[in-house]
């Protein structure tokens, strides 16, 4: 008899046993499962069936439905289906997922330039080379003995106090006042990018602004601040309607046209370091920042700007906005 179960992605899955092994077919309506079934029945039952015999395109696409496409965000998922479209697929997507050998991957990891670009083609690679074999596929991983550099590690630098006065006074003086309001709150806060843009009217609470956080465990947390700036969102309006794109390349711009080396994650970066100047708890920076541990943090606080920042001259430029605990 068939062990038939629904999936957390909604699809039904049945599943044969034969020889020790198990066979699964999936649909989305009890009719279309029983007809796959049966047609996996007499397949078995005529020795008609090898998963050994499906290209690693045609896994690809039944591992993005499966696994990837109702259990990661839409930006993630378009993300991996370009990585594959551009890279991957062209070289083995004809090949049987069978066929793959620890050489042919290698030689083709090898001809990549050692940037980020790269670290993620292993990343996405691997993974559905992992869940290949864990769904007996494949009779070993090949990725088991994959030799690859060691992930870059990119420093974010915090601003200098100079070249934060720059950018504050340049989204002033050549940007909306939403954009500038925008800047001025990862500044006071340290949230990442999408954190922000993710606010609505139901985010604030006793000085407390509720951060909906996807990253990690702590990303999920409630803000404090002062509630000076608490007062100054409320009469600004604190619902930043803008895309996240439009958000870094405007960012990206304004750095250019200061002659600003950085990014946009260099403001919550310069949060932490500001914070450590402003002479705040680390746990409470750790807290505010949704750090999965407090080791980021401290790292954070021992890998500084290479100018002091003077605390009264801080708390000048953001006109006592800061909260400390």
């Amino acid at each position: 008899m068939p062990n038939i179960r629904k999936r957390k992605n909604g699809l039904l899955e049945g599943r044969v046993n034969k020889n020790n092994k198990s066979y699964s077919v999936y649909a989305r309506s009890l009719n279309e499962l029983n007809r796959k079934l049966k047609d996996l029945k007499k397949k078995l039952e005529n020795n008609g069936f090898n998963l050994k015999k499906i290209t690693v395109k045609q896994y690809y696409e039944r591992w993005i439905e499966l696994y990837k496409k109702n259990f990661i965000k839409e930006s993630s998922l378009n993300n991996i289906k370009i990585y594959f479209n551009t890279f991957i697929l062209p070289k083995f997507g004809n090949v049987l997922i069978s066929n793959l050998t620890q050489d042919s991957i290698q030689l083709f990891l090898n001809g990549l330039n050692k940037n980020r670009t790269k670290e993620l083609i292993i990343t996405y690679f691997r993974a559905l080379v992992k869940k290949a074999f864990q769904e007996k596929y494949i009779d070993n991983n090949p990725f088991d003995l994959i030799v690859t550099e060691k992930k870059i590690k990119k420093v974010r630098q915090s601003f200098s106090l100079e070249e934060q006065t720059k950018i504050l006074n340049k989204y002033k003086e050549s940007c909306t006042s939403e954009e500038y309001e925008l800047i001025l709150f990862y500044l006071l806060t340290g949230v990442r990018r999408n954190d922000a843009l993710n606010l609505d009217l139901s985010s604030i609470k006793n000085n407390r602004i509720h951060i909906r956080g996807t990253k990690t465990e702590n990303s999920d947390r409630w803000v404090k601040v002062s509630e000076k700036y608490l007062q100054r969102l409320i009469q600004n309006g604190y619902k930043f309607d803008f895309s996240p794109e439009i958000v870094t390349k405007k960012f990206k711009s304004i750095l250019k046209e200061l002659c600003i080396e950085g990014c946009l994650n260099c403001l919550r970066h310069t949060y932490a370091t500001n914070m450590f100047y402003l002479e705040a708890n680390t746990k409470f920076v750790q807290l505010q920042m949704g750090h999965s541990s407090y080791q980021i943090t401290a790292d954070i606080y021992t890998n500084l700007h290479d100018n002091r920042i003077d605390k009264d001259e801080l708390i000048m430029l953001y006109d006592s906005l800061y909260y400390i605990e």
